[in-house]
């Protein structure tokens, strides 16, 4: 017979079930981390399971269809607020099932809707709109979809990057309409609303409470997009072939001191860049007279080997002439290449980088493409690339 829940372990099993991470309810409940684990452990133990996604597979009213039942007859509230869950030092964060929203007591369609059945596939796009308030200033405010069945040490695992819905400070009190795209970068493990969910998160860790208040709020699916009818012409390449991308590729990164961790960048100018001293021919193919327009999707490639165990390599396009709080612009989300890399072994990864952002002219500075590293210590990473290719499709 399963042994009954105490009140702490109850509380921290429905902020589960709601994607809460365990850091954030930590900082919720205000108990330590380590506390959450042990918590969550001893639930385990008590439901048989081992993870959270067999927690899931045996709790009986994360059943969809369940919930479906519950539905308030009345329309969904507008405008509602959302009071996000601190993270720090990260910002706040909100979580949505996909299809049911809980709100004051109350169960409505959620504002993203997937589907039962259904779930999140790579190469996917969806839109989003927001008309919305904060009651306090934010650095930006970024959306994602991710997978909360499958755990990771602070965070679930991410299905799409995070987009940017707004940034260059977000001020309190103000109204703002925004929208952007955004484009699958993983399935999700399954089709239950856990591996399924849809994520907001500020840019910067504020003690006080965070609450938005939503006026619009809209999650859609958009057709497929046909690949093959947007190939880059070959006019657009005809200024590289007197030059050929260098095979192997080395290059290592720089520290980035913007972040208060061990991270590491190398900066890739469009067409060509200088490599040992010579001009070659850049992975990343944009054209003569071109620049990174809104909505456009690049296929990137990369063959490489770390010379050290990264955390993870993420790649963006940025300009580097529009500063935000005193950094870049981003023109498309940070894009994970790949996570846990492993010294001395090779990696094959192939992603589509959707740009939520048009440069703002044609120079390289405007239409850079950044590689991201971060790793455990401060040792330089250097990465060999027998293949890299950055190309509008």
């Amino acid at each position: 017979m399963q042994d009954k829940l105490t009140t702490q372990e109850q509380t921290i099993l429905d902020l589960l079930l709601a994607g809460v991470t365990p850091k954030e309810i930590g900082y919720k409940l205000n108990i330590s981390y380590d506390t959450v684990k042990y918590h969550r452990k001893k639930i385990y133990e008590k439901y048989d399971v081992h993870s959270i996604e067999e927690l899931l597979g045996k709790y009986a009213l994360v059943n969809i269809e369940a919930r479906k039942e519950m539905l308030s007859s009345q329309p969904f509230p507008t405008p509602f607020e959302l009071t996000l869950n601190l993270n720090p030092p990260y910002g706040g964060s909100y979580v949505f099932d996909p299809d049911v929203f809980k709100y004051n007591g109350k169960w409505y369609p959620s504002p993203f809707k997937l589907g039962s059945g259904s779930r999140l596939v790579e190469g996917d796009m969806y839109h989003v709109t927001c008309f919305f308030t904060a009651n306090v200033d934010l650095n930006c405010l970024t959306v994602s979809f991710i997978d909360t069945t499958i755990e990771e040490e602070e965070f679930y695992n991410e299905l799409s990057g995070a987009y940017v819905l707004g940034h260059n400070g977000l001020k309190a009190d103000t109204r703002y309409s925004l929208s952007t795209k955004i484009m699958l970068e993983q399935t999700a493990s399954g089709a239950k609303q856990n591996e399924n969910m849809f994520h907001f998160q500020t840019g910067c860790f504020i003690e006080s409470p965070q609450i938005i208040t939503f006026h619009k709020f809209e999650v859609i699916k958009l057709p497929r997009p046909n690949l093959l009818t947007n190939l880059l012409p070959p006019e657009k390449q005809s200024s590289l072939t007197e030059l050929s991308v260098p095979n192997p590729l080395t290059i290592a990164l720089d520290f980035d001191t913007y972040v208060p961790w061990n991270a590491w960048k190398y900066i890739l100018n469009p067409d060509t860049f200088i490599y040992e001293g010579k001009q070659a021919a850049s992975p990343f193919i944009l054209g003569k007279g071109n620049r990174i327009v809104k909505d456009s999707i690049f296929l990137v490639t990369c063959f490489f080997i770390s010379n050290i165990d990264l955390i993870h390599l993420e790649v963006l396009f940025v300009d580097n002439t529009l500063p935000v709080n005193g950094n870049w612009t981003p023109l498309s989300p940070y894009i994970k290449l790949k996570k846990n890399i492993k010294a001395q072994t090779e990696y094959c990864v192939t992603k589509m980088l959707l740009t939520t952002m048009t440069a703002s002219g044609t120079t390289p500075a405007e239409n850079q493409f950044r590689i991201y590293a971060r790793t455990e210590t401060k040792e330089q990473p250097v990465l060999t690339f027998t293949k890299f290719e950055v190309v509008m499709i």
